[in-house]
């Protein structure tokens, strides 16, 4: 199953030389496990447990973006910090999407959560990739810094 036929959008666009996929390794395994997860689970639908299934997810990319987060506030990984947040940006703007998508096909479900998910961990993404993640708050910084 390609990535494509999973909904992931302009997957090709990572893949340089005919081969090397522009993502770590870690991530590439965590894309393929998860979406194999889903499927797994897709097969497995027990109505009953949907909101336990959903709140896995939420909590599994949760987790993940910490990992994230984490990885990119250690020093040695400062030489490595664009590709850290690049990792993050592939998972939370399109493996989130994608899962939050199959699960809306597959449960005939609109789930808004994911929505609210995925603008939370993008906070997150933003604010470690150096730009705040919230142009109000940086305006907040600027006001404060005229005061002092």
């Amino acid at each position: 199953m390609g990535m494509e036929n999973l909904g992931v959008k302009d997957f090709k666009n990572k893949i340089r030389g005919g081969g090397v996929i522009d993502l770590s390794q870690t991530t590439i395994t965590f894309c393929r496990l998860l979406i194999n997860f889903v499927d797994d689970v897709r097969k497995l639908y027990i109505p009953e447990l949907l909101i336990s299934i959903f709140e896995c997810f939420c909590d599994i990319f949760k987790h993940i973006v910490d990992l994230y987060v984490d990885a990119f506030g250690r020093d040695e990984n400062v030489p490595v910090g664009d590709f850290i947040t690049a990792d993050a940006q592939f998972v939370v703007d399109t493996l989130l999407p994608t899962v939050g998508k199959i699960m809306n096909e597959w449960t005939c479900v609109q789930i808004s959560d994911f929505v609210d998910l995925h603008n939370s961990l993008l906070v997150k993404i933003h604010k470690l990739a150096g730009d705040g993640g919230n142009d109000q708050e940086q305006q907040d910084d600027a006001d404060s810094e005229d005061v002092v």
